[in-house]
């Protein structure tokens, strides 16, 4: 556990939170102090940012040590599979040089790079504090893909009895 989650944690008992599966409150709120807000507020933060790369974490560490189970284990965590999935996937083709501050949505973009041209994204990216369409754009970009242009449409064929439009 790093010391900002330890103190964060001591931040929410000193500000008085009691926490349960659906909320959070304060046993007085009017004694707790703005900067007893401001470090539950980051607290709070940065299990957000953290979350779907703990959850990565575990269950590839589950699949390593328990191949034909660990699948199991996806009862537990209020997602579809795919999302898992994906926490999973990021996870496992991330596994070191993240950054402080990216949120998973937005290295899950650069995630299948090459490492050098991934790490180079993700450095940007936390400089600049770029978000998931700023990240895919750059991705885009450096593959020599169009940014911000939609691909061409199929073309359309008319009826011409009826006038109905589809595509061909």
């Amino acid at each position: 556990m790093s010391p900002s989650t330890e103190l964060a944690r001591t931040a929410l008992e000193e500000a008085g939170a009691v926490v349960d599966e659906t909320s959070l409150h304060f046993a007085d709120p009017a004694a707790v102090e703005w900067d007893q807000l401001v470090r539950v507020c980051g607290f709070l933060g940065s299990l957000g940012r953290g979350y779907p790369w703990w959850v990565g974490d575990v269950l590839n560490m589950a699949e390593d040590i328990h191949p034909e189970i660990w699948a199991q284990l996806e009862v537990y965590f209020p997602h579809s599979p795919s999302t898992l999935a994906n926490y999973k996937s990021v996870a496992k083709h991330v596994p070191s040089h993240r950054r402080l501050g990216l949120h998973m949505t937005v290295v899950s973009e650069a995630a299948y790079l090459p490492p050098d041209q991934r790490d180079a994204l993700l450095h940007r990216a936390a400089a600049e504090g770029w978000k998931r369409e700023e990240m895919r754009e750059a991705r885009r970009e450096m593959q020599g893909q169009p940014i911000g242009e939609l691909p061409p449409a199929k073309p359309a064929t008319k009826c011409p009895n009826c006038g109905h439009t589809w595509e061909t």
